[in-house]
């Protein structure tokens, strides 16, 4: 960071167990480059995006928090706040070496398919379309819509079948209101899909029970 008059470095990682032995080879799109503002956010776009989301394989310059704070209580905080903070650099640094080993933890929240704070990740992605639309091309909104909306309804309906008036389902609700017109505008949905999701923010029930198909479209 110093070398370079960077605002933000971001190194590789490396998955491994709880006694610390790597566990399996990843290809990793990091590499030794010094990026500009809009050079890092279109990271996102790019296929495993993880290595520039994640919030424990950077070094910080403090003032990049100074107007910025995670949502108390989620998960999924990093998607929450990366655009935001990329958005502020003027200058990031990405080493390819590996110096950062990431546990992974049988029964984490991060593996558990049945915890409820994994719908955290819809208000996240949601902000992020609001905030880089008009900012990042067309093609890359409509990436960013497709992540947001590829397993919305299926966690929304699992999860309702679990507890209907869980928090998670409100949220995820409230952010769907937020980014309907993004997701129509990116040609996410037929006019057709729109209807009906349109049925589905009056009524997720009747969304369900006239239209659900457990792909989001009409039968």
């Amino acid at each position: 960071m110093k070398a370079t008059e960077s605002d933000l470095a971001i190194c590789n990682f490396v998955y491994v167990d709880q006694k610390g032995r790597k566990i399996q080879n990843q290809s990793s799109p990091i590499k030794n480059e010094i990026l500009s503002t809009d050079e890092v956010i279109e990271k996102l776009f790019q296929d495993k995006n993880c290595y520039y989301v994640v919030a424990w394989n950077k070094l910080y310059k403090k003032e990049l928090w100074s107007d910025i704070k995670y949502p108390v209580g989620h998960i999924h905080e990093d998607e929450a706040v990366v655009h935001r903070i990329f958005a502020k650099c003027k200058k990031v640094v990405t080493i390819d070496e590996k110096l950062y080993y990431y546990r992974q933890v049988p029964g984490s929240i991060m593996h558990s398919g049945n915890n409820e704070k994994r719908l955290d990740k819809y208000p996240a992605l949601a902000d992020r379309l609001i905030f880089l639309n008009n900012r990042v091309t067309e093609e890359n909104i409509r990436k960013l819509a497709y992540q947001y909306w590829y397993n919305f309804l299926n966690d929304f309906f699992h999860f309702g079948a679990i507890n209907k008036k869980a928090d998670g389902l409100k949220r995820m609700k409230k952010s769907l209101i937020k980014v309907f017109y993004i997701l129509v505008q990116c040609k996410l949905f037929t006019k057709k899909d729109a209807l009906g999701i349109m049925i589905f923010l009056i009524s997720p029930g009747i969304y369900q029970k006239l239209i659900y198909n457990g792909e989001g479209r009409w039968d």
